[in-house]
């Protein structure tokens, strides 16, 4: 699977325990029922931090291609250039 399919995949896994998460059964209100739905919201917010620090890395490495690239070819101007 590529880079982006794994983002998609864990950012619907997130919205999924987020949907899950907060709604414990009402009937019974029992601190099992609490602790599940804290770790499904734990468990979704871990998911999207996972995400938003991939898509960070994602960011800074495409403007580190962007500037070399961009500084390469002021080098190859000038070169052509004669000066």
């Amino acid at each position: 699977m590529t880079r982006r399919r794994w983002m998609a995949f864990f950012f619907a896994l997130g919205s999924a325990c987020f949907l899950v998460g907060p709604f414990p059964e009402a009937t019974t209100g029992s601190m099992l029922d609490l602790a599940a739905a804290n770790w499904n919201t734990s468990l979704g917010a871990a998911c999207f931090l996972a995400c938003a620090v991939d898509t960070l890395q994602m960011d800074k490495a495409s403007r580190c291609r962007c500037v070399a690239s961009s500084a390469s070819s002021r080098t190859s101007s000038t070169e052509i250039s004669g000066a």
